[in-house]
């Protein structure tokens, strides 16, 4: 990292901009060749020393990289994307449970009164999953009532 002092966000952005690239197998001049990106801005984005990405460079990095935007910056897992279980924290959130992602440890948590519980990204889309199946015969029955 680079000399000044990086916030634990900046941090985590560095990190995973180089574990990305490093994960796709990827040099600097190759991550240059697929995003039009000069080599130096990609170590200095890596490095820490410059941590003041556009928008539009970050879309066109994760790109590149086969990752989202939001998993560079530490905002959802490699493996679920927040788009994949967005529709789930409404429910959640009326049943006062919350789930938490945490950046730094890359592990999830569904928090149920006050405690939280370890959950896999597998975990969650089966809940998800389990859920939307209910409501869709839910309302499903509530459409189409039985007449006796």
């Amino acid at each position: 990292m680079s000399q000044k002092h990086l916030s634990d966000f900046d941090e985590a952005l560095c990190r995973r901009l180089y574990q990305s690239r490093k994960e796709a197998n990827l040099s600097l001049k190759d991550l240059e060749d697929l995003t039009g990106i000069s080599r130096s801005t990609l170590q200095r984005y890596e490095s820490g020393v410059s941590t003041k990405i556009t928008s539009s460079k970050l879309q066109i990095i994760a790109k590149a990289l086969n990752v989202t935007p939001a998993y560079l910056m530490g905002w959802e897992s490699k493996e679920l994307p927040l788009k994949s279980y967005s529709s789930l924290l409404p429910l959640l959130d009326e049943l006062d449970c919350t789930l938490q992602y945490n950046e730094e440890t890359e592990q999830f948590s569904l928090i149920y009164n006050d405690f939280p519980v370890p959950i896999t990204p597998e975990q969650i889309n089966e809940l998800k999953n389990l859920m939307l199946s209910f409501l869709d015969y839910q309302l499903y029955t509530f459409l189409n009532p039985t007449t006796e």
